[in-house]
Formats: C-alpha cells, structure tokens, sequence
C-alpha cells in the first residue's frame, strides 16, 4: 500500500479520470431515465409552503398566535411504490406533476404540553393537499345529524378546496358520538380513475361538531399489493440482518487486534483520532442542522426544556460513538496493514504540505475519477437491468427527504455521506482487507469477501428484485479493493465520499425552486473543493523529491568488537515491577462483613416497611400461560372455527401501568384505585392468536382477568 509515482501508476489514474469522466457525462445525461426523480422537482421550497399553509389556516380562521412551527418533507412511500411498479415510471411521474399528491410539506402548528395541534400538507407545486385540526376528545361542539354534517363537509370540498364532486363518489360515511359532541368522517373516491387493479385516489373530510376539522387527499393501495410488498421488504432485511453478523465478526476482529497491539505498543493514534474527533465534530454540526425534523417529531406531552436537553446529549452520543468506531477501525486497521509484508503506515506523513504534492495530488484526482465511473456504472446498470432483466429502483430515497427537511439542505449530504465513507472504507477495505491478506494469503478472497458483506449490508434498500442492490455493489467492493490494494484507503475513501454526496445534491440542481438550485451548486462546489490543491500540485509540477520519503531499509550495521567482561560498564538494575495475583483484587475479611450487614439490614426494611403496590389484586388472580390457552381453545371450539394447520402464540398484555390508571391513583387514592383495578378484570389479559404466514386470515382471542371472552 503505497503513494503512487511510477509511471505504470500514473496510467492507472489517467485511465480512471477518463472513465470518471464519461460516467458524470452518462450520469447527468441518462439521469431522467435511470434516476426519475420527478416528485423532487420543487416549485416552492421550505418556507414557501410554510407560507402558504399559514395563509390557508388563517383563511379557515385560525389563530396560530401562541404556536410553535414546525416544517418537514415527507411521503407517502407505499403510494409511490405501487405507482411506479403499477404504471411505470414515466405515466407515475406525469401523475404526480399533474395532480396526484405523494411527495408533500408537512407543517405543523403546536404548544408544549398541549394536545391542540394544526397541520397542513402542501404539495410540490404549493396546492394544499391536506389538514388537520387536533383537539381533546372532551372539546365541546355541536352534535349534527349524518346528513347535516356531510353538507358542511360537501361545501368545504367545493368552495374551500375547489373540487367538483361530479368527479368523485360517495363510498363512506362514520359518525363517532363524543362527551361533548359529535363528529363525523366523510369519503369519496375519484370516479374514472383506477391505478392497477384496485388501486382508488380518495379524498376524505372530517367533520367535529359542526366546523371541518381535517381533510386529505390520498391514494389507496390495495391490501395485496401492501402485503406482497412487505413480504419482499421482510426477505430483503433477512439478507441484511445475515451479512450484518459478519461484520460484527470484522469489528470484533478489529477490537482484538487494537488490544493486542496496545499491549505491544505498536498502535499509530495521531491521525484516526484527529479524523476521528473532525468527522464527530461534523456529524454533530449535522445533528444541528437537522433540528428540524426532530421538533417535527416532539412529543407535547413532553416539556419542550427536556425535549431539547434529548435533542442536545442525544447528536452527542450519537458523534461520539461515531468518533470510537473511526478510532478503533483506523488504528487497529493502520496496524494491520503494517503487519502485511511491503505495506507501509498508510497514515505515515500525513500534512498540509503532502496535500499539495503531486503524488498525494494524483491519489485524490483518482478517487474523483473513481466516484464519478462508479456514477456511470450505477446509471447504466438500472437502465440495462430495467429494459432487460426487469429490475426496479423507486425514484427517490428517504435521505432525500432529510435533505429537504434540513435548515441548510445543502450541508446534509456532505456531512452524512463523510461519516458512511470514512467509517465503511476503514472497515470494510483497511481492516477486513489486511487481516485477511495476512490470514488467508490469498489476495482475490480478502478482496471479495469485505466486497460482499459490504454490498449486501445494503440488501434493505428499497430495490427489486431482492439482492440486486448487492449484486450492484459488489462490483464497486472489489474494484474498490483492488484500488486499495494498489493506491492505498484514501483514493477509495475520496471516491465513496464524493459519490455519496453528489447522489444527494444533483436532484437539487435539478428543481426548479431557485433555493434549491443554488444549494445544489453550492454543495457541488464544495465537493470539488479538495481537487483544487492537486490539480494545482500537477500543474506546477511540484516533484515528488521535495517531499518526505519514505526511509530505504538501513544497512546492516558494522559488528561492534567485543569487550570483555572485566571492561564492560555496569548495567544498571532495571526498577522493581510490582507483581499483583488474581487473590489481590478479593474483597477482605472486612469488607465481606460489611457487605453482609447491609444486605441483612435491606431486606430487614423491605418486610417491615414493605412497600404498596399497585395491582396485587391482578397479580394473584393471574392465570397461567397454559390456563389461557385452554380457555381460548375451548371458546374457539364453542364458536365452530377451525385452524387446521394454522400456528398458535400467546402472550400477556396489562394496561396497569399506563396513564389512565396513573391518573385515578391521584385522583381516587391508592386504595380505592386498586379496588377498581380489581373489578376490571379487562386491564389484564392473554391474547392467543392463530397465523399462517404470508396470509391475511388469523383468529386472536383475548382472556381477561376472571377467564371470559374479552
């Protein structure tokens, strides 16, 4: 593993920049057909929507004074999926620059420690597509006939929303009675229109009281298609949960060898930890960034102070264990590779003046080159695979959605696609490539084997069929290994690093949104910023001679001639090493009797001032496991129903711990709260429940607290 200088390296490269480049010409010229990212295509940013879901509230006179915002990018994935797969690319894109909603900004409107709530949907394009009014269940309003109800709902469609209901059909009507009110659900089924087999566009009204209290638009996906689909979904992350075993066994590998050379001194820190502490530093920046969406998510039962104190210590966790995982696999697999015969330190010299010399200039331009022929071959592979082998990628991926979502969009993918690179590339090519070479001695198995639980870590992806994403990737895991065994880890780390990012900055290019587009090119231009230095280094030609070379192995050094002994200076006596046995670190007589009375003195106060529980009552009357069973069989015997051949669980649900009961022991006592515990007997129960896999059609009985049907 070595700085590339000879010539035979330098074709190498030239030979990868001109492969980089014929791939961003495919990438960007074949983007539309084997990247459809048509539902990206924004015509109103972040806070545009925003102000068109304030505007649309305050129209349907709301006060949002008093409220705190929030504003994320969202989807409807399963929607997506079944239009893709139903339709095709092509006519699911034009649906949804038409009409069809299933990418939307998600605005919500909310007080702390309150449940009163407003969201609002709007879609690419900036028409509002939904909304929802959240209040307590206790909240008085008016109790309208069905009928009434359904005109408020009916004139809210068409003078509010502008629908024409000659287009839609009637298909569901549910009136729910509250404390104090009444409300009511309304759906209807755009007519002349139909997605596969049964797949319908609805929109739907709430009504609470008498005043409409939510709205959407949606497309309904039939069951089978659902089920079939995570069906495959559930296949695809078995293959990842198997392979993800094997790469335990390369970070357990990765430990040992860090402990073992500790022990001997031979670890080489200064530079893992310095990417280490930089890569958490940055993936904690972008923890910030993304602030966004996790106040979409606070919870308002939650008090805001400990919401952000979460918010905070939790992007710290998360950067530091990021920081221990690039440490431990960078020293450990710098050691590694010291250890396979002709490598050298592969973090040897690195330094601001190595950055801007030629040979450093050369590995960085390689790694560019490398990203952007792995972008061709990406692009080429999902257009042949679709037309030939029936292949499916969905167009768009959740980090997409991030992005969007971000305070600064253009930060996200390049602080998200540094953590995968340098963390990936230290495992999967530095660590499990050099053991492996020095385990099994044979080159072609330390390169495919990292290639292979690498590619298939990726199995979960939403692709189809499954594994194809693996398959994909394991071509890119070993050429990325044969680059590593040749130009060291940093080409292969620049290229996935450089890789990832501009898969999540192009389709900002690509809106139409002004705030988009510029942030798409700001973050392209950042990416390309650390070619600068080398391709200056090449261009003036600074040499390789004016940098640090490597040491040439010393020569054998000239036999000293002997002394004799009388002459011989004295050694001096090396210092005492205190030697300490396992019986060393036991607890003394003392201690033990110590220990003995606290723990006599515990349980002594345990019986005499045993505390109350909540729920004895339930937990003496509790039934077997067994008892369930044969109680629920002999009620599904009673009731004529048979499962021949179906599969059979159980399982203990108690709802004594929840709020509600938390709630009536500060209202009622303790007391009188386990008295009513006691008397319902439906706050525990056994759940048996009969399954065929793969199949809809399952019979769960429950068995409350006396035995009966519950």
């Amino acid at each position: 593993m070595r700085t590339p200088t000879n010539r035979r390296d330098t074709l190498w490269i030239l030979g990868f920049l001109a492969a980089g480049a014929l791939g961003l010409a495919c990438y960007i010229g074949l983007y539309d057909r084997a990247w459809p990212v048509a539902s990206l295509n924004f015509r109103v940013d972040r806070e545009q929507a925003f102000e068109a879901a304030e505007t649309y509230l305050q129209e349907l006179d709301y006060d949002l004074a008093g409220y705190e915002s929030a504003r994320i990018l969202n989807r409807a994935g399963m929607a997506q999926v079944f239009l893709e797969r139903t339709l095709g690319l092509a006519e699911a894109n034009g649906l949804v620059r038409d009409w069809l909603s299933v990418w939307f900004w998600q605005i919500r409107w909310f007080k702390p420690l309150q449940k009163e709530e407003l969201r609002v949907w709007v879609d690419p394009g900036g028409r509002v597509t939904g909304f929802s009014h959240g209040i307590l269940e206790s909240d008085e309003g008016a109790s309208l006939p069905q009928e009434e109800a359904r005109a408020v709902a009916e004139a809210f469609l068409t003078e509010v929303q502008g629908f024409s209901l000659d287009d839609y059909e009637p298909i569901e009507a549910t009136s729910v009675d509250r404390p104090a009110r009444r409300d009511h659900t309304f759906t209807w089924r755009k007519r002349d229109f139909v997605a596969g087999e049964d797949g319908h566009y609805r929109i739907w009204v709430s009504v609470q009281g008498d005043r409409p209290g939510g709205f959407g638009e949606y497309l309904k996906v039939p069951e089978a298609f659902a089920r079939e689909y995570r069906e495959i979904r559930s296949r695809a992350g078995m293959i990842t949960s198997i392979t993800s075993k094997f790469r335990l066994v390369l970070i357990i590998a990765a430990v040992v060898v860090l402990v073992r050379k500790f022990r001997r001194r031979e670890l080489s820190w200064r530079v893992p930890v310095i990417l280490a502490i930089s890569t958490a530093g940055l993936s904690y920046l972008g923890s910030v960034n993304g602030y966004p969406i996790s106040l979409f998510g606070y919870d308002t039962m939650q008090s805001f102070p400990s919401f952000m104190v979460n918010f905070l210590f939790g992007g710290l966790l998360s950067a530091a264990l990021t920081a221990m995982a690039i440490v431990v696999y960078g020293t450990s697999g710098g050691a590694a590779s010291r250890d396979v015969k002709g490598w050298s330190n592969p973090f040897a010299r690195l330094s601001l003046h190595r950055w801007r010399s030629a040979a450093v200039g050369r590995v960085v331009l390689l790694g560019y080159g490398l990203a952007f022929a792995h972008l061709g071959y990406v692009t080429l592979f999902y257009i042949l695979g679709h037309d030939h082998l029936g292949v499916w990628a969905p167009a768009g991926m959740a980090g997409y959605r991030n992005t969007y979502s971000t305070w600064l969009p253009w930060i996200y993918p390049l602080l998200t696609g540094l953590v995968a690179a340098v963390s990936e590339e230290f495992l999967y090519r530095l660590v499990a490539i050099s053991l492996l070479l020095r385990w099994l001695k044979r080159p072609w198995l330390a390169v495919l084997l990292p290639g292979l639980v690498w590619a298939f870590m990726h199995s979960n992806y939403p692709h189809e069929p499954v594994g194809i994403r693996g398959l994909e990737l394991t071509v890119v895991g070993v050429i990325f290994g044969l680059v590593f065994l040749r130009f060291g880890i940093w080409p292969t780390t620049i290229s996935h690093y450089v890789y990832n990012c501009f898969l999540g900055t192009y389709p900002m290019m690509q809106s139409d949104s002004l705030y988009f587009k510029l942030s798409g090119f700001l973050a392209v231009t950042v990416i390309c910023l650390p070619a600068i230095p080398a391709i200056w280094a090449l261009v003036t030609g600074r040499r390789d001679a004016d940098e640090p070379a490597e040491a040439p192995p010393a020569d054998p050094a000239p036999a000293e001639p002997e002394v004799p002994a009388s002459q011989a200076p004295e050694t001096p006596e090396a210092p005492a090493v205190e030697v300490r046995r396992p019986r060393d670190y036991l607890v003394s007589r003392k201690g033990l009797v110590t220990f003995a009375v606290l723990g006599v003195a515990g349980w002594s106060a345990y019986f005499a001032f045993e505390p109350y529980r909540f729920g004895e009552y339930a937990r003496e009357r509790l039934m077997h496991r067994a008892e369930a069973i044969e109680r629920a069989e002999a009620i599904r015997q009673q009731l004529g129903i048979e499962l021949e051949g179906y599969r059979r669980i159980a399982s203990f649900s108690s709802s004594l711990g929840s709020g509600h009961f938390t709630h009536l022991l500060r209202q009622a006592g303790p007391a009188r709260a386990d008295t009513l515990a006691a008397e319902n007997t439906s706050s525990w129960n056994w759940y048996v429940r009969w399954f065929r896999p793969l199949e809809k059609e399952e019979l769960t009985i429950g068995i409350d607290g006396h035995g009966e049907l519950s």
